[in-house]
């Protein structure tokens, strides 16, 4: 139990810092329903399991495998943010769906997935938990699944938060803004795709 409260606060941790992947689940759920935002977090979520999963399993092979690339993953990462900016920016407008839409919760949790396994900050942590944990000894002998498995339910929760959050407030939000969302969401991840990559 002592290790599933603390991987579940360091998931928490990590997704708490609003980012592209906390702006795709609000996106969705203001535009396409509560159910598609609640599957890009579950695929977002899913992203961070893995890279936990790494961490735990090869904490030192990962930090010194991770760290010697780490110039080809922000221009990498950057490319993946762009595409998907100019991809959104693309896409048609659309008002506030409702909670019955249920197509598509799969194609949603793919692109949750993808964008937080491109996402810097979503692989940096790790591979500096990874590092800490090669340091100090920890071995996967000594830090069962159950960690993993808090992170991945912690940043989970948070995602599943705030998707529901923008979802219940919807109704206060501006019908324009919620029908040039897009706009607003692909300049965004252009421009932090342009960021990550001249790192």
């Amino acid at each position: 139990m002592h290790f599933f409260l603390t991987g579940w606060l360091v998931g928490l941790s990590i997704a708490i810092p609003f980012g592209p992947v906390s702006m795709m689940c609000v996106e969705q759920s203001l535009t396409r329903g509560v159910l598609k935002g609640l599957a890009s977090g579950a695929g977002a979520a899913t992203s961070h399991g893995f890279y936990a999963t790494l961490a735990v399993f090869g904490a030192h092979a990962a930090a010194t495998s991770l760290a010697n690339v780490e110039g080809t993953i922000h221009l990498m990462s950057g490319a993946v943010f762009a595409l998907l900016g100019i991809r959104t920016m693309l896409r048609s407008p659309a008002g506030p769906a409702g909670p019955g839409v249920r197509q598509g919760g799969l194609t949603h949790y793919a692109g949750g997935l993808a964008l937080a396994l491109a996402n810097p900050m979503t692989l940096l942590p790790y591979v500096a938990f990874a590092g800490t944990m090669a340091l100090s000894g920890n071995e996967t002998t000594t830090l069962p699944m159950t960690l993993v498995a808090g992170i991945a339910l912690g940043t989970l929760c948070w995602y599943w938060t705030i998707s529901s959050s923008a979802w219940l407030l919807r109704q206060r939000l501006p019908r324009a803004l919620l029908e040039r969302l897009n706009l607003v969401s692909g300049a965004i991840l252009i421009a932090m795709g342009a960021l990550t990559a001249l790192r």
